[in-house]
């Protein structure tokens, strides 16, 4: 009687082992599938809990630091930290070495406009430094329009930041997006400058065209955040 009992014992056992592993490898595909989902649940979340002019959520979060890893040139790695000067500016710190550029957003009813772009900062640069000169921003004219609502797709224009698309999907080193806001940018020589937009993250991805070319010649996306 003993050993019919061990032996059914031991069947149990092997049986829940079995359904044990399945059901592990099953969480795993799982988790694989819903990762990016997830990560944009959390982040949607983040944004309906902030009471905030609602183009601030294509905007890092105030401290973070972006981490974008390049493709097909060397100078397409770099970081981008966000700060908030005030409830009217931000300021984004971008480079990939001791220095950068730091560029200056302003806030306004119902739009986002670039107001200032400054080369040669360093990484540590303390923002705190740059609040007193809120006063001399709020004179500065626009040097460009950087989101508008409500959101009007166009074609890319010379020295202008156009919506190309309203909810595109893109694929980053950090993750899946759904619904990115796309906007290009054409310099003076039409070479396009194209940024995938998502709410609680700001820009996860940028490519660069030559003029009249449709591959881009560099590639950079979000890597990690910290």
């Amino acid at each position: 009687m003993n050993k019919f009992l061990m032996l059914a014992l031991f069947t149990c056992l092997l049986l829940l082992v079995s359904c044990t592993k399945e059901q592990n490898q099953d969480s795993d595909v799982i988790k694989d599938v819903s990762n990016d989902q997830e990560m944009q649940d959390d982040n949607e979340e983040l944004i309906e809990e902030t009471d905030q002019h609602p183009l601030l959520s294509y905007f890092m979060e105030a401290g973070k630091i972006a981490h974008f890893k390049g493709d097909g040139n060397e100078n397409s790695n770099f970081i981008k930290r966000t700060e908030y000067m005030s409830e009217n500016y931000i300021i984004e710190y971008e480079g990939n070495g001791g220095r950068g550029t730091l560029t200056t957003y302003r806030v306004e009813e119902n739009q986002i406009v670039i107001v200032k772009q400054e080369f040669g900062f360093p990484m540590d640069y303390n923002n705190q430094d740059l609040s007193e000169l809120e006063f001399e921003l709020d004179s500065l004219p626009p040097l460009f329009e950087y989101l508008k609502t409500p959101f009007d797709v166009a074609s890319a224009n010379y020295n202008k930041y156009i919506v190309t698309e309203v909810s595109a999907t893109v694929e980053t080193h950090y993750g899946t997006f759904d619904n990115a806001i796309v906007i290009e940018f054409m310099n003076a020589y039409k070479d396009i400058v194209r940024s995938y937009l998502v709410e609680g993250f700001g820009e996860v991805k940028r490519e660069y065209f030559f003029s009249g070319e449709e591959e881009p010649a560099g590639t950079s996306s979000i890597e990690k955040v910290e």
